[in-house]
């Protein structure tokens, strides 16, 4: 078992190391397509599809603690911030990224998964506040919504790039 979280945390080490790659990649592929660079659609398609994989991976991250861990057991509120939302979130940032792909790439679907984006992530950020306000611990870099600013706003405001890009085509 020692030697499973040995490989896990390997791997989740690399998954965020892919993420900050891709990320920077995805950053100076947007700014190639607005220095009219050919070929930057290409970087925006597989930085964000890659991203997509990644988002996808980390929902599956085990905790760093298991819930209750000790002699008591979980309550829901620990149940609810440290395994069932960051799953959702990170799941619905995946589903952001490959919405974002699809527009990319092929002009039907993007929109219903951009919807269905919005229509987890918003809820769960909401739940996200109501649980800090009572209290709820959270650990470091568990769901979205406590990753970088740059996971911030491709979950939050992805209709709001596609739109910027679209206005460019």
């Amino acid at each position: 078992m020692n030697q499973n979280n040995a490989f896990t945390g390997q791997l989740y080490r690399l998954v965020e190391r892919a993420e900050i790659i891709l990320l920077l990649a995805l950053i100076v592929s947007v700014v190639a397509h607005y220095s009219g660079i050919s070929g930057a659609r290409t970087g925006i398609v597989v930085s964000l599809g890659g991203l997509a994989g990644v988002y996808f991976l980390t929902a599956f991250r085990p905790p760093a603690s298991q819930p209750g861990d000790g002699a008591e057991k979980p309550n829901f509120t620990q149940l609810l911030s440290q395994t069932t939302l960051p799953k959702l979130l990170w799941i619905s940032c995946a589903v952001g990224a490959a919405g974002l792909t699809m527009y990319h790439t092929t002009p039907n679907g993007y929109r219903e998964m951009l919807l269905i984006h919005s229509a987890t992530t918003i809820p769960g950020a909401l739940i996200i506040g109501v649980l800090a306000a009572q209290g709820a611990s959270a650990e470091t870099h568990t769901h979205p919504l406590q990753g970088s600013p740059a996971d911030i706003v491709i979950s939050l405001h992805s209709d709001l790039l596609i739109e910027a890009l679209a206005n460019d085509s």
